[in-house]
């Protein structure tokens, strides 16, 4: 018969991160409420004016002026030349990285699916185990029931006997307090 092991992990409590969470009751998170409730505070927005392109400046800026002009526009040209770079990249290759990620959530999807099916008879196998137990239990008790039956038979039958044998010895202890009494009641008469 095998030994049983159980695997422990299901049964451990999971920790919650609810409790590391600032309190929705907490005064700081309801003054920033109030405060965008009433519109004195407002989200900020993400800031598009990094990527908007300078306006052109006229003929009198300075010198500093125009090479900040410069820079910018060099900038905005290489964060387009890389967003181009990128969407090509995507489009020449993108498929069949798509393609290869499925492949391999597909891989892992069967993986699950074989060690579903190990547990599945690991399980199977542990129940085939626990009632080949409980059988072989079940008939251990039956067969000790008979025996308790048959001893609780066998002490009835034993005090029966016993009572039997008690009669018997009262009866013949009287007979022979019956005789002894008959010959005291003799003796004398003889003397």
């Amino acid at each position: 018969m095998k030994a049983f092991s159980f695997d422990e992990r299901n049964r451990l409590p999971v920790a919650s991160i609810d409790a590391l969470l600032p309190s929705e009751e907490g005064a700081l998170w309801k003054q920033t409420l109030a405060r965008m409730k009433d519109g004195k505070e407002k989200l900020d927005a993400l800031d598009m004016a990094r990527y908007r392109m300078p306006a052109a400046l006229d003929d009198d800026a300075d010198l500093q002026a125009w090479q900040e002009l410069c820079r910018s526009t060099e900038t905005q040209l290489q964060h387009q030349h890389l967003r181009l770079c990128n969407l090509e990249l995507l489009q020449k290759f993108g498929n069949n990285a798509w393609r290869m990620h499925n492949y391999q959530v597909e891989g892992q999807v069967e993986g699950m699916k074989r060690m579903l099916e190990t547990e599945k008879g690991k399980v199977v196998e542990c129940n085939q185990a626990r009632k080949a137990m409980q059988l072989e239990a079940g008939e251990k008790l039956r067969k000790l029931e008979e025996r308790w039956q048959s001893l609780i038979g066998q002490n009835a039958h034993l005090e029966v006997a016993c009572a039997a044998l008690e009669k018997e010895i009262k009866d013949w202890q009287a007979y022979k307090d019956g005789l002894a009494s008959y010959q005291q009641q003799q003796e004398p008469a003889t003397s």
